[in-house]
């Protein structure tokens, strides 16, 4: 959906990274997160568009797409949880559910952390920040070509509830 209705927006709060910048307005409950690069913006609303119902990741409400500005508008969900909850057995269930529903839509985050896991006010968390994301078969190259092991795949067997807890540092 291209966002092309005007809708008033205060910034109550601005993250910069190195690829975005992300805006907050609290009163309204929204998001907005500008791209550097039309290539990162729209390999993370083609990530979004394919959670399209999935309970565990924000609405996407509109896209901006316009010469050297693009941006997708999205619901605000929480806060990030503590990162000492990462350890927390409820937060590991929901890693290993959520990374296990985005493998099965052959998709990987590869950015699992405390900053990117929200709490929403009924204490129902959300994963957000597909910025490092890939489609399966990019992550299988990469495996291949780079002898790099997926960071999907690492965390999966830190969250998973057979294993004892343990190093938690790739999540925080």
């Amino acid at each position: 959906m291209f966002w092309t209705k005007k809708t008033s927006f205060t910034v109550n709060e601005r993250f910069e990274g190195d690829e975005t910048v992300v805006y907050t307005d609290y009163g309204r409950g929204l998001v907005f997160k500008r791209f550097f690069e039309e290539e990162k913006f729209r390999k993370e609303l083609s990530l979004y568009e394919m959670l399209k119902g999935v309970d565990f990741v924000p609405s996407i409400l509109g896209t901006v797409s316009q010469p050297e500005w693009w941006g997708i508008l999205m619901s605000s969900e929480g806060e990030s949880i503590p990162v000492d909850d990462v350890e927390d057995p409820s937060v590991l269930t929901f890693i290993n559910r959520s990374l296990t529903i985005l493998h099965d839509r052959h998709i990987h985050h590869h950015d699992i952390a405390a900053r990117n896991i929200l709490e929403r006010s009924d204490g129902t968390l959300v994963l957000i920040d597909f910025a490092n994301g890939a489609f399966d078969w990019e992550c299988r190259k990469m495996e291949v070509e780079d002898e790099i092991i997926c960071e999907d795949e690492e965390t999966l067997d830190f969250a998973s509830p057979s294993d004892p807890l343990t190093d938690f540092c790739s999540l925080v």
